[in-house]
């Protein structure tokens, strides 16, 4: 379980992790010891959509890197007057294909026409 032992997270998954965090922060940057408006909070949300759904790619499914997400804010009471703003990313990898497991049917009284 990668949550109780993190050397056994996937490498790629890791990688994608630490590639999403990065990405973030750098778009978060710019808005950083600004105001919290209400039209900031929107723009940074906009921003870091737009930076997954490229990643999403549902123009071209094919070259997606991530299968799905969501992002929103739920500042909670106790971070009010902090300078601290929370926001929620959810994003959803592509399994992976380690090991295809095959089920197979084979012989004279098969029906194919199950599968077409």
């Amino acid at each position: 379980d990668p949550a109780n032992n993190p050397q056994h997270w996937r490498i790629s998954d890791r990688r994608l992790r630490d590639f999403l965090y990065v990405s973030v922060m750098a778009i978060a940057a710019k808005y950083s010891s600004k105001l919290n408006t209400p039209a900031r909070t929107q723009d940074l949300l906009t921003d870091v959509h737009g930076f997954l759904a490229g990643l999403k790619n549902e123009d071209d499914p094919d070259s997606a890197r991530i299968a799905d997400f969501a992002v929103s804010t739920s500042t909670p009471t106790a971070f009010k007057g902090s300078g601290a703003q929370l926001y929620d990313i959810m994003v959803e990898t592509f399994d992976h294909m380690d090991s295809p497991v095959f089920r197979m049917e084979v012989g004279s009284t098969v029906d194919v026409t199950v599968l077409k």
